[in-house]
Formats: C-alpha cells, structure tokens, sequence
C-alpha cells in the first residue's frame, strides 16, 4: 500500500538523517515515537534499523535513560527477527541502565523483557522470578496495567512449562485488565495466548469463541501480523472440528 511504498522509507531515512548528522536527541526521540506503529505493524527490519541508530544516539549523548529506552526497543525487535541471544544481552543491557537511574517502571519493562527471552529461549520456568520482581514494582508503583502485562506473561510461562491451569488463572487475570475498549490490541494477545491451551487440549469450540474475538480486534488496530495468526489458529480449530472448508478458508 501507500503507506508502506512511500511513508515508511520516509520515516527510517528521518531517523537516519537525524543520526548521520549529530542530531541524536532528535534521532532516539524519533525511534520513541515510531515504537507503537513498529509493535502493532511488525515491521521488523525497519524496527531493527531505525533502532539500532537511535541506540547508537542515545550513547553518544550518554543519558542513560535514553539509553534505557531505545535498549529495550531494539531488544523487541532482536527477539521478533530471532535473534534470540543478541535480545537477552540488550535486556540485560537496558535493565542494567534503568537499575542506575533507579526508574522502577523502566526496571520493570527491562525484567519483563528478561523474562520473555528466557521463554522464548525454551526457559519459561527461568523467566518467573523475572516476572515475580516485575509484578511486585508494578503493583508497588500503581500500574495496573503492567500487572496485567505481566499475567499475562507468567500464563506464557506457565503454558510452555505445560502447568495450563496455572496459565489459565494467570490470562483470566490479564483480561480483567485489558478491556476492549481500552486495550484491544492486549486484549487480542491474551485471548490468542489463552486459545493455544484450549487447542493444545483439542477444545476447539472454546478456542474459536476466544479467537473470533482476538481477531476482530486486531483487525480494529490494525495489527494485521496478529490478526493473521489468529486466522491460523481458527484454522486449527476449524480442522479439529472436521470443517476443512472453514480452515481452507481461514488460511487463505
């Protein structure tokens, strides 16, 4: 579309631009604002790119914080293109950063961020404490929205580490704290999160209710990667219902 041809190349020559001639607050500033378009477009390699530079920024000013904050972006994007050590040495990285400043949200991003390399490095029962220590800062500081982050978090761990009905009260939790209306876009993460147990257990009518939902909403935001993996996922659902022309449908 337009917006891929023509605005995003705009968008990563501006921080580029920004980089190359020495205008680092400008730089790390511009790769903090694109940080939501990249986490629902999932454009990875732009993500990677425009990062790097504004990481690259932010040390050249020496602000931890700035540093803090574009360590845990590219970290994000790291663990999106696969690479999965690189992104646990920037968390650790970033946590390291905030830990100075002594910014516990900062903190508690960085400990998620420890956290959900570890599960998907095949470690989910190393990333609780991870998420213990996160949860305790959110709740100490009033987030609610980070604890509900991260039970979300800890139903991933707990789901990979196959103790599903520990995950399952940890994602009910989590959708308690994402309403539609006010968080679509982690609602449909959890609902999709919440739908692989019920697919790992060949429920697949609970998994398609969750999932018709899950999809409806990232479709709203457009975040149109997660929208299609909840297509693949009915898809599932669909075939272990017997009804491979809903699947066929689905995956097309």
């Amino acid at each position: 579309d337009v917006y891929k041809r023509q605005e995003l190349p705009v968008l990563r020559a501006c921080v580029r631009t920004a980089h190359d001639t020495g205008r680092h607050r400008t730089c790390w500033q511009l790769c903090e604002a694109l940080r939501s378009l990249f986490t629902l477009r999932k454009h990875f390699e732009a993500w990677a790119e425009t990062h790097s530079l504004g990481d690259a920024s932010a040390r050249n000013l020496g602000h931890n914080a700035a540093q803090g904050r574009m360590a845990l972006a590219l970290a994000a994007a790291q663990r999106s293109l696969g690479d999965l050590e690189a992104a646990h040495s920037t968390y650790l990285r970033s946590l390291d950063l905030w830990q100075r400043t002594d910014h516990e949200l900062g903190i508690a991003s960085s400990l998620e961020g420890c956290g959900m390399s570890e599960v998907v490095r095949g470690h989910p029962v190393s990333a609780v404490p991870y998420f213990l220590r996160a949860y305790d800062l959110y709740e100490s500081i009033g987030d609610a929205r980070g604890r509900a982050l991260i039970s979300r978090r800890l139903g991933r761990a707990f789901r990979d580490a196959g103790r599903h009905g520990l995950a399952l009260s940890h994602f009910a939790r989590a959708l308690d704290g994402f309403p539609a209306e006010y968080d679509a876009y982690q609602r449909a993460r959890t609902l999709g999160e919440t739908a692989a147990i019920h697919l790992a257990r060949a429920d697949h009518r609970a998994a398609r209710a969750l999932l018709e939902e899950a999809f409806a909403l990232a479709e709203s935001v457009g975040a149109i990667v997660a929208a299609a993996g909840h297509l693949v996922m009915r898809a599932e659902a669909a075939q272990l219902a017997g009804r491979l022309d809903d699947a066929r449908d689905d995956l097309t």
